[in-house]
């Protein structure tokens, strides 16, 4: 069974044992890391800006989020990963960002830059081609970490040997 949560949520299910294996990012701040768990480094993923066709800001090449103070943002929803991330990062930039949308789905939220009604922060590997949006990287650049992790066991098992296999070679 394939269950979706979120990466504070994802290490608890993963020591309660209601997860084998989970795919996660390790970029917690406050969150110590179980010393009962293995991790295999899958890769890291830019967080990026994502602006409408034709924004001022798209002219850069890389953009200082604190030139960004003064728009309109469309956040993932409330103490989710990323709206934690973009909160945290708006406010080391010296700024409060001016939220007005919280959506639960990339697509949505893309949709909406792609209107001209918002900008966003997103994972680099969730902005889907298919929608008109631009995007640019931050100055300083943020990066995640991506990680797949599992308790260490007692004694092997196979099926989480051969996730994890699965999951090396696809690095």
């Amino acid at each position: 069974m394939l269950l979706e949560f979120e990466p504070h949520e994802s290490m608890p299910a993963l020591r309660r044992g209601d997860a084998d294996v989970i795919i996660t990012t390790t970029d917690f701040v406050g969150h110590p890391l179980d010393p009962a768990i293995d991790l295999m480094p899958l890769g890291s993923d830019e967080v990026v800006l994502v602006l409408p066709p034709g924004h001022q800001l798209t002219a850069h090449d890389a953009v200082p989020l604190a030139a960004c103070a003064d728009q309109r943002w469309i956040f993932d929803v409330d103490r989710s990963y990323m709206s934690d991330l973009s909160t945290r990062l708006c406010r080391e930039a010296g700024f409060e960002p001016a939220v007005i949308g919280r959506f639960n789905n990339y697509m949505v939220a893309l949709q909406h830059v792609e209107g001209g009604g918002s900008i966003t922060l997103l994972p680099s590997l969730a902005v889907d081609p298919r929608y008109r949006v631009v995007t640019r990287p931050l100055s300083p650049p943020v990066t995640r970490r991506i990680t797949a992790a599992v308790r260490r066991p007692a004694s092997p098992r196979p099926e989480i040997t051969a996730v994890l296999t699965a999951l090396r070679a696809a690095r």
